[in-house]
């Protein structure tokens, strides 16, 4: 026979399971977190700065100071918006030598917050307020020494060059010129055209070389000067000697 149950009848709770870690540490809070959430600054929990303080100076509400570590991130975004725009430029451009892979921006982008929370981290290692550990980090971190890729440069095709050469030749002179006169020709103003390359790769107003034409006109008139002065010259005798006859028909 199967007993009732009394609703007035006082029972006695079921006793927990015994927790081993609780007969040494205490008891266990509720919730997943275990440790006590930290700020990330770069720099072990237990660590002590150069400088004997941490370095970022906190007022207090009771007029008093204390000192904790920058968080590289948040401090960087926060530091950087407080400060003038042309401070920002220049502390940016500097950290910019830094790393060849870095270009300074605004202020606001990420990369400009990861370039200067290294500065924060420094700070933090340092036991420095930014602005004077900034100081020293262009002092202790040297300039990248990585060298800039070579700009692409198109340059005139030989055989466009060399044709153009012939067929100047031709009309200055009344003939074609040798090989290596035109082989240097094109040497020459390819040469003028990866310096145009250059200087237009380094930003600014430039002069771009003149038309392969015009420069192959002017070297051989300073090569063969004469012989094409005898051969315009002929030229325009033919020309006179043929309106005479027609003149004279």
């Amino acid at each position: 026979m199967t007993e009732i149950p009394d609703p007035l009848k006082k029972t006695t709770p079921p006793t927990p399971p015994f927790n081993p870690a609780e007969a040494t540490g205490g008891k266990i809070p509720s919730g997943t977190a275990t440790e006590k959430s930290t700020s990330y600054a770069g720099v072990p929990q237990d660590f002590v700065p150069q400088s004997g303080k941490q370095p970022k100076a906190i007022k207090n509400a009771d007029g008093t100071t204390s000192y904790t570590y920058y968080n590289p991130t948040l401090d960087a975004n926060v530091i950087l918006q407080s400060m003038d725009p042309k401070l920002v430029n220049g502390i940016l451009k500097e950290l910019a030598k830094k790393n060849p892979n870095y270009k300074p921006g605004n202020g606001r982008s990420d990369s400009d917050i990861n370039a200067f929370s290294d500065v924060l981290l420094f700070a933090n290692v340092a036991g420095l307020p930014w602005d004077q550990a900034y100081q020293q980090y262009l002092k202790t971190v040297p300039n990248s020494m990585s060298t800039k890729k070579a700009p692409s440069i198109r340059i005139t095709s030989p055989d466009d060059l060399r044709v153009v050469f012939k067929k100047t030749a031709e009309d200055l002179l009344g003939r074609q010129v040798s090989g290596m006169e035109a082989d240097q020709f094109i040497k020459t103003y390819n040469q003028m055209e990866v310096a145009s390359g250059m200087k237009q790769d380094a930003g600014g107003t430039y002069t771009a070389e003149a038309s392969p034409g015009t420069i192959a006109e002017k070297r051989i008139k300073k090569q063969f000067g004469q012989e094409a002065q005898a051969f315009k010259a002929s030229g325009f005798a033919s020309i006179m000697d043929n309106m005479i006859k027609q003149l004279g028909s």
